[in-house]
């Protein structure tokens, strides 16, 4: 579940660097390795559109997925709150588990660089198949 998407940009951090930038590339490496795994990996959006979070429940559940994986990219702002309720959506109403990966902090120096290096990026999305496949118990 690539999060965000769209007219909703998600976190915006250093340089502009949008979180929905990098939520569809990892996911779209996650989908692509999984599935020459010969996992059926479902994207709940494979291009830049918006997306509710009810649509992405009922995506994975038509699937019936056996995890649900949203990928996010986190922010740190005096301006926000620490915690946002409307992001958990997805983990407390869909019937398979579920979990949310903050892949780092867009405001984040360090992490903005990381997201702007494709090699980066790629190794991010490689951890977090790496998790999926340990998950399913898939050598």
């Amino acid at each position: 579940d690539p999060g965000h998407g769209g007219r909703d940009p998600g976190a915006v951090g250093i340089g502009g660097l949008r979180e929905k930038d990098i939520t569809t590339p990892v996911s779209r490496r996650i989908q692509a390795s999984l599935n020459a795994r010969g996992i059926n990996a479902v994207l709940t959006r494979s291009d830049d559109r918006e997306l509710d979070l009810q649509p992405r429940v009922n995506i994975a559940e038509r699937s019936n997925a056996d995890i649900f994986v949203s990928i996010h990219s986190n922010a740190i702002s005096l301006s926000r709150p620490d915690v946002r309720r409307a992001r958990f959506y997805v983990l407390v109403n869909t019937s398979m588990p579920a979990v949310l990966v903050e892949t780092g902090f867009v405001t984040g120096r360090e992490d903005a660089a990381r997201f702007r290096n494709p090699q980066e990026v790629n190794t991010i999305a490689d951890g977090i198949t790496s998790g999926i496949l340990q998950y399913l118990n898939v050598q």
